[in-house]
């Protein structure tokens, strides 16, 4: 009796080391966005896409703009423009010739592993005088080695690097 309760308490402490050890390896997805005005409902834009060739995560891109405003259009007044940097979080970003410096991203005290910092920011300008309606921006830092070609956490990041988009 006193051996299969402690068998059972292993296997609780087993698995509540596993779980944490899951998701130790993530942190919260953190964001930020600015825009100017509200795009209108049926506005196109044109995707300034990443190279000559089609790039997979520009499908991607491009259908989740157009849920969400009109269509890819050549011809339309909104460009759009994206990123998706992988780098180690420890890392600060800085401007040449600013003082303002994006400092590195603040590390889950849980995480276990590596920290590599993976962000998604997305642009919308005015075709006619390069203002920017929109920037979006989502992070976090995460250590799983198939993080770069994993689409739904890439749709995630997308996701939230759009969340404050006012369309109206």
């Amino acid at each position: 009796m006193e051996a299969t309760r402690h068998t059972s308490v292993i296997i609780a402490l087993g698995a509540l080391a596993l779980s944490l050890a899951a998701t130790a390896c993530v942190s919260p997805m953190s964001s930020r966005s600015t825009q100017a005005f509200p795009l209108k409902k049926g506005d196109s834009f044109t995707l300034l896409r990443q190279s000559a060739d089609d790039h997979p995560l520009d499908a991607i891109v491009v259908k989740e703009l157009s849920t969400r405003t009109g269509a890819l259009d050549s011809g339309s007044e909104w460009l759009v423009e994206y990123s998706y940097a992988i780098r180690p979080s420890k890392i600060a970003m800085k401007n040449v010739g600013q003082d303002n410096a994006h400092s590195p991203p603040q590390s889950d005290a849980l995480l276990t592993c590596g920290d590599t910092s993976h962000r998604v920011t997305i642009r919308i300008i005015a075709e006619n005088d390069g203002n920017q309606l929109y920037r979006g921006t989502a992070e976090l830092i995460d250590c799983r080695s198939d993080f770069a070609s994993d689409d739904t956490i890439f749709m995630q990041l997308l996701n939230e690097s759009l969340i404050n988009l006012k369309i109206e």
